[in-house]
């Protein structure tokens, strides 16, 4: 939810000045704060301390990061001579977007 839109505080979603739709319409601010509460994917008993050498930033969710990119492995790609290739360069500089493109657009 942070990701998306950031916040000082997880209330203000819900808040009357800075409701956030997308989040106060599928679910009220208790609902979020249970499932926020009871909702663990890892143990926090086995963390590692932060000043450990093995300390893994994403370690609350990891089984989920491992469980997503092993399954992603197993989607086939087509070919990479039959997908189009295109190099472009854009300066973001100014209002008018300035875009350059090169190479082949489309299959070779």
């Amino acid at each position: 939810m942070a990701g998306i839109v950031n916040m000082p505080s997880c209330m203000m979603y819900w808040a009357d000045m800075t409701r956030f739709d997308p989040t106060a319409d599928v679910m009220s601010r208790n609902q979020f704060y249970i499932m926020r509460n009871y909702f663990h994917i890892n143990d926090n008993n086995t963390m590692k301390a932060y000043d450990d050498p093995e300390y893994d930033k994403f370690f609350k969710v990891r089984p989920f990061v491992d469980s997503i990119k092993s399954c992603f492995r197993e989607i086939e790609v087509e070919d990479s001579h039959h997908l189009p290739v295109r190099n472009s360069t854009c300066s973001s500089q100014g209002r008018e977007n300035n875009c350059e493109v090169k190479g082949p657009v489309g299959k070779r």
